[in-house]
C-alpha cells in the first residue's frame, strides 16, 4: 500500500471578496498532516493551524507583511475534525493595522481572533 500524502492546508471550495472582507469556504481533509499525534483516537485540527491559516490568508489575500504583533480576543469554540466544512471570514483594517478572523458554519462558531500586524 502506497503511503499516505499528507498535507499541512483545507480544501478550498470556493472563495469571495468585498472590499477589505474575505470569505472562503474550506473543508478539512482526511490527509491533514496535523491529525498525525493529535490525536491518534478522535483526530481534531490544532488551534495553532487555524492561527496560522488566517494569518497566511491574509497575508496573501491581503498583501499584508508577515509581521504579527499580537493575538487578541482568540477564542476557540468548538473543534474541527477530518472532512468537516467550515468558512473562513476576514475582515481586515489597514487604519487600525489589524485583520479580525472567524471560522464558523452557520451559527456555530468554531474559532474567532484578531491579528494584529507591526
Amino acid at each position: 500500500m502506497a503511503a499516505a500524502r499528507w498535507t499541512t492546508l483545507p480544501i478550498e471550495q470556493r472563495r469571495s471578496e468585498n472590499g477589505q472582507e474575505l470569505v472562503c469556504h474550506w473543508q478539512i481533509p482526511e490527509n491533514l498532516a496535523y491529525f498525525r499525534g493529535h490525536f491518534t483516537q478522535t483526530p481534531i485540527v490544532p488551534g495553532v493551524a487555524l492561527t496560522h491559516w488566517a494569518i497566511r490568508t491574509s497575508c496573501e489575500h491581503f498583501d499584508q507583511a508577515p509581521r504579527v504583533a499580537s493575538i487578541a480576543n482568540l477564542k476557540f469554540h468548538h473543534v474541527l475534525t477530518p472532512g468537516d466544512e467550515v468558512t473562513l471570514t476576514l475582515q481586515h483594517n489597514p487604519e487600525a493595522g489589524s485583520t479580525r478572523f472567524r471560522y464558523a458554519q452557520g451559527e456555530r462558531a468554531y474559532a474567532s481572533g484578531r491579528i494584529n500586524w507591526r
